[in-house]
């Protein structure tokens, strides 16, 4: 995901927060982890579980009127819980990263040959 970033922030500005919801984002290690990864602030909102069936709810809620434009959710969203980026963290990140892009572009041609095993 990280390497996924950095292509973005190389073609738009990126938000200097996240805010990440389902399962994943109940556990406080994990959103420690992408805070100290990605160096944002990682919010997260009361309900988790449910950001997704609200997200379709706003969304449904613009497509017929209800709500001007998806910035309501804005308003109906307060995140709750945030993580901080941790400096000792990050500094052990960065170092490993460039040794992870560095396995992950060696394993390209791997890659390649477990999708080619599905096609046989």
């Amino acid at each position: 995901m990280r390497i996924i970033l950095d292509i973005l922030e190389k073609h738009a500005p990126v938000n200097p927060e996240m805010t990440v919801i389902g399962g994943l984002a109940q556990s406080n290690l994990f959103c420690q982890i992408l805070a100290d990864v990605f160096n944002r602030r990682v919010k997260k909102p009361p309900l988790v579980e449910e950001a997704t069936s609200l997200g379709a709810a706003i969304a449904g809620g613009v497509a017929t009127g209800l709500f001007k434009d998806l910035t309501v959710a804005k308003k109906l969203i307060k995140s709750k819980f945030t993580n901080e980026p941790s400096p000792e963290n990050r500094k052990v990140y960065e170092k490993l990263y460039p040794v992870f892009k560095k396995s992950y572009e060696a394993l390209s041609s791997v890659y390649e040959e477990l999708v080619s095993v599905g096609e046989e």
